[in-house]
């Protein structure tokens, strides 16, 4: 009796063991850190020989609006609380290494307010209207490896009034970078 215990004990870890395998198939990073900001159009900005160095370092969740200054002068009117609004940009450099270059690589958007552009290297992956919902590209045929790659989101809330509360203007939510393997299942794809 003692030894089937311990051989149904043995397939039980080498099952669990295995399960756990193909965690890593998936990487889900977050890319909240050392992003450069400007509030403003940033004309060029998308171009990966941008020089930024003036620009203001963050890290994400950022809300520029917040930063007032508060007054009955801005666009935003009291529904807004009266902060600033406007058009803004975002920068944040970062690197690929040769192990991952059989991999794809995501950028994942908890929420960015509002008509968010998002370039990769000066490509445009796409465009986002408005700013509640998450939303994601694949950067896969755009990355570099073993080269800088800078990701660009430019945002433009001036046209106000925008909602119906304060919502403020920036990457206000989290970013992750996703890398899996070349073959997968696109996220929301698979309804169980």
């Amino acid at each position: 009796m003692k030894h089937l215990s311990l051989i149904i004990y043995a397939i039980t870890m080498v099952l669990f063991s295995s399960c756990h395998q193909t965690s890593h198939l998936n990487k889900k990073e977050l890319f909240d850190y050392d992003w450069k900001f400007t509030r403003g159009e940033a004309l060029g900005a998308e171009n990966p020989h941008f020089i930024d160095k003036e620009w203001q370092s963050v890290n994400l969740p950022h809300d520029w609006s917040i930063e007032g200054p508060f007054s009955k002068d801005n666009p935003s009117f009291s529904r807004g609380g009266w902060l600033p609004t406007g058009k803004c940009a975002y920068r944040k450099t970062f690197h690929i290494t040769k192990n991952q270059k059989d991999k794809r690589f995501i950028i994942y958007f908890d929420g960015a307010y509002r008509n968010s552009q998002v370039y990769i290297n000066g490509t445009l992956l796409g465009k986002r209207p408005l700013g509640y919902i998450a939303f994601y590209y694949d950067m896969t045929p755009y990355i570099k490896v073993d080269k800088p790659n800078v990701i660009t989101v430019k945002l433009d809330n001036s046209s106000q009034p925008g909602s119906r509360w304060y919502t403020g203007t920036g990457i206000y939510r989290h970013v992750h970078l996703i890398t899996t393997n070349k073959v997968y299942v696109p996220y929301g794809e698979i309804i169980l």
